[in-house]
């Protein structure tokens, strides 16, 4: 009765469902994403400068798990949510790069379609990822 009351009549959330959201705010939580090693070798970055950015930028702690190979962030979920975003857009971006790389297309033609990537809405990709692609590219050789 207390829920109908709370929820239609003054539009307040559950007291649990407040609680959960407290909770989210100021609990610390680790999450466990798992990454390709290429994938992690371009996420460090030069002297791993890339991943201590990463690390401040979305206010987390980052790990490198060997078995599976996986980066594990600890923090507020919220930014886990974030950081969980970021590295799924760049692993998508990531096999797009291979998915091009191994087809008949030159890495001219690649790299303009990895900048026409850069310019798409749908997918807000930071220059970094555009770099770390053009990297990519130059390892998979000729």
């Amino acid at each position: 009765m207390v829920k109908v009351i709370l929820g239609q009549h003054w539009e307040m959330p559950h007291p649990a469902e407040e609680e959960r959201r407290r909770k989210d705010l100021v609990e610390v939580r680790t999450r466990e994403i798992p990454v390709l090693s290429a994938e992690l070798f371009l996420l460090l970055g030069q002297d791993g400068a890339e991943f201590k950015d990463m690390a401040a930028k979305f206010r987390v702690r980052l790990y490198v798990n060997h078995l599976p190979l996986a980066i594990r962030a600890e923090g507020l979920e919220p930014d886990l949510i974030d950081l969980t975003k970021y590295i799924d857009e760049f692993k998508l971006v990531m096999s797009i790069v291979t998915a091009m790389a191994l087809s008949h297309l030159t890495k001219r033609h690649i790299r303009a379609r990895i900048s026409s990537v850069k310019r798409c809405k749908l997918m807000p990709t930071t220059s970094y990822l555009i770099i770390s692609c053009n990297q990519y590219l130059d390892l998979l050789g000729p």
